[in-house]
């Protein structure tokens, strides 16, 4: 009798929380597509989910009624902020975890009417809350950020509108399950300054990580805020869904994909790194494939120039060296073990 009367009052319960979460669709009404040259010396080492978002297409900014960014500020008719913290998931993949040391974010427009400009928070969260809500289309339980698992604050100096926006952590946060990057504006709204981030072209989010791991925090005309899946928010011009990732990228240690016969596979590629480093005269280069796939090595200088590129042609699942024995002048450079779109860097020194 006790369970049944507990199951009761938790269904009234989850009834009442639902019927407060009621989510306005809101329809896309501003797409501009936008093209980006991105360089490697903002990835010290290992880069989740750059190339996949980059080959996805062209990236786009969003805009939507009555006047706003979908991935930003953007406020609602009676004048209230509308997106107080939008979240993009990652599906862990890499057995045992690994730590992210940075994130990168694609800032495409900031305005500042505040005397010295908003800053943004981000966090690292685990994937282990829940949120319900529903809608014209129908009601929802869904998976969500909640624990915090690390944050840090960007100034407005910081955040970079040209490149992308590095994020360091002062303590890198070790994950080992699915997790996401959350990125707040209450800061922006408080100054009435305006921020906007970039999405990948429509289907990214399938594409990378799932459509249901996009999120965008829904706050609605009363009660609280709540998370929800962008695709139940907005549409476009068609009625269809929109489906899209953020452009936020974890950075993650040198240690995840090292080459030590393990299955922990970043991608399909292990990395390691170089021997003798620094090097004088050359050095070796390990790596391992998962899978066959046609390997080139490319090495880039500081300055993001890429100064040679070795075809290694198509390997078999195994590991491997490269022994590259030209005399590179003193200095920093970064090299990328590349099979198809997919790839990992890491940073070597060459010395006198």
């Amino acid at each position: 009798m006790k369970k049944i009367f507990v199951f009761t009052i938790l269904s009234i319960a989850s009834f009442a929380i639902m019927s407060q979460n009621i989510i306005q669709p809101q329809e896309v009404i501003m797409k501009k597509t936008l093209e980006k040259n991105y360089n490697f010396l903002k990835i010290p080492t290992d880069t989740i989910c750059l190339n996949e978002f980059f080959n996805l297409g062209q990236a786009t900014i969003y805009g939507y009624n009555p006047y706003g960014y979908i991935f930003g500020t953007g406020w609602g008719s009676d004048n209230t902020p509308k997106a107080p913290e939008i979240a993009q998931g990652y599906v862990m993949t890499f057995s045992g975890g690994y730590n992210i040391e940075e994130a990168l974010i694609w800032v495409a427009d900031k305005s500042k009417i505040s005397a010295n400009g908003s800053s943004i928070n981000v966090k690292v969260s685990k994937i282990d809350g829940t949120s319900q809500y529903s809608g014209s289309s129908g009601s929802f339980t869904i998976s969500c950020p909640n624990t915090v698992l690390t944050s840090t604050t960007v100034s407005w100096t910081d955040i970079d509108t040209t490149d992308f926006t590095v994020v360091p952590f002062s303590t890198p946060v070790y994950v080992t399950s699915d997790y996401a990057i959350v990125v707040n504006f209450d800061n922006f709204y408080s100054n009435n300054d305006t921020i906007g981030i970039v999405c990948s072209a429509d289907g990214g989010g399938s594409a990378i990580n799932g459509i249901e791991y996009t999120w965008w925090k829904y706050r609605p005309t009363s009660g609280n805020p709540f998370w929800a899946q962008l695709s139940h928010i907005f549409t476009s011009s068609g009625g269809a869904p929109i489906d899209v990732c953020i452009a936020i990228f974890p950075v993650v240690d040198a240690n995840a994909g090292i080459v030590d016969g393990s299955s922990n596979f970043i991608n399909g590629l292990q990395l390691g790194q170089n021997s003798p480093n620094p090097a004088i005269t050359g050095t070796i280069i390990p790596y391992a494939v998962e899978k066959t796939s046609e390997i080139k090595l490319e090495i880039y200088d500081v300055r993001g120039n890429l100064i040679r590129t070795i075809n290694e042609g198509i390997k078999t699942s195994g590991s491997y060296t490269i022994n590259l024995n030209d005399k590179l002048v003193p200095g920093t450079y970064y090299y990328s073990i590349v099979a198809g779109k997919n790839r990992l860097t890491k940073k070597m020194i060459f010395s006198k």
